[in-house]
């Protein structure tokens, strides 16, 4: 995990941004290509991750910094090109109101 991360950090590696299989409908801008997700449920944060061509770690950025996650505990590609993200919610072993699975869906530059 790179510095950016935290010592303590629960983070765990999502999908890719950009595949080949998703090309004619990616989920994100073309800046992500070659990048991957990781997310940390006790930070309630989802990064995108540069590695170098060699596969050392470059860089690690916010993804979707306005919007708010509560403790992602899954990520996954839909065969629609759309990101599927599972919150847990955050209180712990309690029926959370703010659990339940977000869609985020890339629908070109604003």
């Amino acid at each position: 995990m790179g510095p950016d991360a935290g010592n303590d950090s629960l983070a765990t590696r999502g999908p890719r941004g950009y595949d080949e299989i998703y090309q004619a409908r990616a989920i994100c801008p073309p800046y992500y290509e070659g990048k991957f997700f990781i997310y940390d449920w006790i930070r309630h944060w989802i990064m995108a991750v540069t590695l170098s061509p060699n596969g050392n770690y470059e860089a690690m950025e916010r993804f979707a910094p306005r919007d708010s996650f509560s403790a992602p505990i899954d990520m996954e590609l839909g065969p629609n090109g759309q990101l599927y993200v599972l919150e847990y919610g955050k209180a712990w072993f309690a029926k959370n109101a703010d659990a339940g699975l977000s869609t985020i869906e890339y629908r070109g530059k604003r």
